[in-house]
């Protein structure tokens, strides 16, 4: 019966969201196709990190299982295999990773600023310390966080990495580094851009002062969750080139709490659990458009009494040209898109809702593979 219940809330969330606004709005959702993967027994059927490869294999990592890397066949719609990690060899935890090729996968540590590379069976093929290759460096690489994945320019061996100081839920007029890149090949470090300073001080959680990276032919896009504007640097001199307006003028969002809360873990929680804020933005290059998904606030206590756990929460996903005019917005409602739960593909987004709608533990989650049009034609 629950299970008859978590179908029937599904197709109600994913059938009513009709919300009108001065945006240009969609009656109905994208087109989806529903995905149905089964997952063994051993094998997680969420992940905090992932990267679809080849619009084919999904790969994805989660703390829960942090030596192992679990890849799914999305076209044969099928667990295909893990990738397994000696924990003997390796210093910490997986963090996050990037594949480059499935014979060639970034790893990067938890908490130290280690890097490897490794094969399809796991072995490391090299390690490379960071701090080697910058001495000044008083960072941290975001590990517990989505969507911080390094990145890999093979023609240059540049490794693009996100790196934070140890405060950055500190906001401060100071110049602090988010994003470095390095090369591999002559092993130095060859940049540092996307300043954390602000005009206004303050404090948010970690999470919420976490850049997202976005890495063109020829840009790098830098976009935060806290944020409307987006930020866009030459990807060759690491420069700033322009901001762009990329979100919804109809959404306010909450102005960051003073430094006196930075210690009151209470004042942050609440915060954090209503405020709206942003996911990444995404490119579609069959659709030829960008996307970006905004989450809506929400109350702390819906019913009075109990913590609100986001099952009702809207979120709304924003299309954008390649100049980043809004093009159309989708919205979702109840849960139906959850929260750091989206896999950017070629032409759209695998989705999944929030866990309290999950069929079972033997499906994978991300069952929603929305197909964009191609709106750049409009």
């Amino acid at each position: 019966m629950r299970c008859f219940i978590a179908i029937i809330a599904i197709v109600s969330c994913l059938s009513c969201n009709s919300d009108k606004s001065d945006e240009k709005t969609g009656d109905a959702l994208p087109p989806y196709n529903l995905l149905s993967i089964h997952c063994p027994p051993d094998v997680l059927n969420a992940y905090l990190h992932t990267q679809v490869f080849a619009d084919s294999l999904l790969y994805g990592v989660d703390p829960a299982l942090p030596f192992e890397i679990a890849v799914f066949d999305l076209k044969k719609k099928a667990f295909s295999h893990k990738i397994h990690l000696d924990p003997h060899f390796f210093k910490e935890k997986i963090g996050s990773f990037y594949v480059h090729c499935p014979d060639s996968i970034f790893v990067t540590g938890m908490n130290y600023p280690f890097v490897y590379i490794i094969s399809s069976g796991g072995q490391i093929i090299q390690k490379f310390d960071l701090t080697e290759m910058n001495t000044y460096a008083d960072y941290i690489i975001p590990s517990l966080f989505p969507y911080t994945s390094p990145y890999y320019d093979s023609k240059k061996k540049y490794l693009y990495v996100t790196t934070l100081p140890y405060d950055w839920d500190v906001l401060l007029a100071k110049t602090q580094f988010a994003e470095r890149v390095f090369d591999l090949g002559a092993e130095r470090m060859v940049a540092e851009y996307a300043s954390l300073s602000t005009d206004q001080a303050g404090v948010l959680p970690y999470d919420l002062n976490t850049p997202y990276r976005l890495v063109t032919d020829s840009t790098i896009i830098i976009s935060y969750p806290a944020r409307h504007e987006i930020e866009i640097y030459d990807k060759e001199k690491h420069e700033l080139i322009s901001k762009k307006m990329a979100g919804s003028e109809q959404i306010k969002l909450s102005e960051p709490l003073s430094l006196k809360n930075n210690l009151d873990e209470q004042a942050l929680w609440n915060y954090r659990v209503t405020v709206p804020f942003y996911e990444p933005i995404f490119y579609h290059p069959k659709a030829k458009c960008f996307t970006r998904i905004l989450h809506h606030a929400q109350e702390l206590k819906p019913d009075g009494v109990t913590l609100n756990n986001g099952e009702k929460r809207k979120a709304t996903l924003l299309i954008f040209d390649k100049q980043f005019r809004l093009l159309q917005a989708f919205h979702f409602t109840n849960g139906s898109l959850g929260v750091r739960k989206s896999i950017s593909l070629p032409d759209g987004l695998l989705i999944a809702p929030h866990e309290v709608y999950w069929e079972n533990d033997n499906e994978l989650a991300f069952q929603y593979y929305f197909k964009l049009l191609n709106f750049n034609a409009l």
